[in-house]
Order: structure tokens, then C-alpha cells, then sequence
């Protein structure tokens, strides 16, 4: 039961330190381990006991672990330590409302645990969630007699309010940093699709502009190029005519795929809308660099689907710029625009 002997020093006398590392957990807002370690060492300077430790009850494991644990004589809790929970002190403690034991050997000689350990005496106070449900225990233990007096045991119901409300704010904490995460998770789905061209899975129009307006911007000159590809497909309008819209949209989709083939993690395949397709890279500042990315997008460009089962050849007209100084995405897709038409007018003239 609780004891009025008070042999053990008195609160008052904890070394100053101890009483500002508390302190400043407080006032910073620190961690579960940052407050409950000063306040650990504050009892058991105060009570004289072997070991104070800081647990946590699991109940549906039906386990307890020591969190965090002082030990400064022979008897040594070691953090870490998980037990299950109908064998513990804090458990018969809880359930038959005895804060202290003095002599735990003649009240729980059957303990296997005490025994273990060679507890005499045992101090076990509750910390409680905003709901008052039971989620750990501060205790405090030792191998011989120790008497703790009414205010210690005040002192430690305290330390324990202190430590469920820093649980509590750490988890209210873990709930917003979490629904935050969630919520800009979502945010960038939303700001993915937003820029996603909802028919072949390419960027959009958006997209396109976004990605060029961000490699223009960091181009190292002499050192690096973007190239843009832009293709325009030929002959798209007379397989709308004949073949129907749902065909057309199968097209666009497989000529996507096909540029798609060209591109590296980072690169940009787009489409504008219509049958107007965009492709872009960040490529070494050199004319071969540029011709090998140019023969690969025209090979792409050309290709052979299947539509209603039969084979159907896919073509475009491509026009190519190059860039190896800053400029707008405008500036760029006009160039390779008016380069798509020089080519469109190139192939028509060979007809």
C-alpha cells in the first residue's frame, strides 16, 4: 500500500540540470524519450529506487515493453525488455490499486518476473491516453526495502500526466504530418492528371509546356541541347472519314506507343491535341547526338498498326529544333512547328 516514511531525499533536491533538460522538453516540444529520460532520473535521484523506467502496454499482444530506463545499482531493467502482461507488477498493481509494495515478495511471491529480478519494491503509476485508457506505466523498482512518501508518489502521477500528454501531442502530430502527406499525395495525382492526356496517356498541352519551359530554363550551353520533335500525322483525317472517330482514337493511341519507344526516363512525349504529337530531350551538345535522336523519331514516326484487324501504315510529318541557349516554349514549339511543315511540304512535292 502507499507508505508515509519519507527516508528518501526529497524532489526539491534533483540536480538543477535535470530540472531544465524537463523544462525545455516542455517548452520545445520535444520528443517521448527527450522529457521522459530527465524525468526518470529526477525519481529515481528523488526515491532512492534502483530503477525508474518508462513502459508501454500493447494490449491486444497482451505484452508490456520498457520504453526507456535509469538504472543506477545492481539491478539492472533493461530497456527493450517486453513481458507479457499477465505476469507483470503493473498489471496486479493496476488491478488491485496499490501504487507501492514494499515488500513484493510475501504480496506477489508467485511473480516469476519479480522474482527474477529480485524486486522488493515496486512503484507503478498509470499513464493514460485523452480517453483515460491504459497505454504504459512509470515505474520504479528496487532489491531492497524502500520507503516513498505520498508526495513522491504525487510527483510521479504528475510525470505521468506529463508523459500521456506528450504521447497524445506526438500522436496528434503523427495524424497531421500523415493527413498532410496525404493530402499533397493527392494534390499530385490531381496536378498528374491535370497534365495527362486523357486518350493516349502522354502529357498535354500543359505538360508539354511545363517540361519545356523547365529544361529551356536550366540549359547549360556548350555543354547540353534540347531537341524537339515536333510530328503531325498524315493522311489521320481520311481514317476519321472512313473508318470512324472510335478508329481514329485507336490510332492515335498506337502512333503514342510508338513514340514512347524513342524516349528515356525523363523525357518528354506529348501530345498537343488533334493528330499533333510533341517529343523532347535534353541531349549532348553535338551534331551526332542530335542526328541519332532525329533518325530514332523518324523511324517512330512511321509505323505500322492494326485497325479493325487490318494492318494500317501510320505516318508523319516531323520537324526538328534544336536549342542550346534559353528560350520560351513557345519560341521552341514554333520552330519545330515550322520545321514539321517544311517536311510536310518536302514529302508532298515527292509524291
Amino acid at each position: 500500500s502507499d507508505t508515509v516514511t519519507a527516508s528518501a531525499p526529497s524532489l526539491v533536491t534533483a540536480p538543477s540540470n535535470e530540472l531544465e533538460r524537463v523544462a525545455g522538453a516542455l517548452a520545445g516540444g520535444g520528443s517521448l524519450e527527450g522529457l521522459s529520460r530527465p524525468l526518470l532520473e529526477m525519481l529515481q535521484t528523488a526515491t532512492g529506487l534502483d530503477s525508474t523506467y518508462l513502459t508501454a502496454v500493447d494490449w491486444a499482444a497482451d505484452t508490456q515493453r520498457v520504453l526507456y530506463a535509469v538504472n543506477k545499482a545492481e539491478m539492472q531493467i533493461p530497456e527493450g525488455l517486453a513481458v507479457d502482461w499477465s505476469d507483470t507488477l503493473c498489471r496486479r498493481s493496476l488491478d488491485e490499486g496499490r501504487a507501492c509494495t514494499t515488500d513484493v515478495p510475501s504480496v506477489w511471491g508467485d511473480s516469476n518476473v519479480a522474482a527474477a529480478l529480485g524486486i522488493a519494491t515496486y512503484v507503478s503509476i498509470p499513464v493514460l491516453d485523452p480517453d483515460s485508457n491504459v497505454i504504459g506505466t512509470l515505474c520504479g523498482a528496487s532489491s531492497r526495502p524502500v520507503d516513498v512518501d505520498p508526495l513522491q508518489l504525487a510527483t510521479m502521477r504528475m510525470f505521468a500526466v506529463l508523459i500521456g500528454q506528450q504521447i497524445a501531442a506526438q500522436a496528434t502530430a503523427t495524424t497531421q504530418q500523415q493527413r498532410a502527406a496525404d493530402l499533397q499525395s493527392r494534390l499530385t495525382e490531381v496536378d498528374d492528371l491535370a497534365l495527362q492526356d486523357p486518350l493516349t496517356g502522354l502529357l498535354n498541352r500543359r505538360g508539354i509546356e511545363r517540361w519545356l519551359a523547365t529544361a529551356l530554363a536550366n540549359l547549360r550551353p556548350g555543354v547540353e541541347q534540347v531537341a524537339i520533335g515536333f510530328c503531325d500525322l498524315d493522311g489521320f483525317k481520311h481514317i476519321n472519314d472512313t473508318l470512324g472517330h472510335a478508329v481514329g482514337d485507336d490510332a492515335l493511341r498506337s502512333f503514342a506507343a510508338a513514340i514512347r519507344t524513342i524516349g528515356r526516363d525523363g523525357d518528354l512525349q506529348g501530345r498537343l491535341g488533334g493528330d499533333e504529337f510533341v517529343v523532347a530531350a535534353l541531349l549532348p551538345s553535338s551534331a551526332a547526338a542530335l542526328g541519332v535522336w532525329k533518325s530514332r523519331l523518324r523511324r517512330a514516326a512511321s509505323t505500322t498498326v492494326t485497325l479493325r484487324s487490318r494492318p494500317h501504315d501510320v505516318r508523319a510529318s516531323v520537324g526538328v529544333a534544336a536549342f542550346t541557349t534559353s528560350a520560351t516554349p513557345d519560341e521552341s514549339l514554333s520552330a519545330a512547328d515550322a520545321a514539321m511543315y517544311l517536311d510536310k511540304a518536302s514529302r508532298r512535292a515527292a509524291r
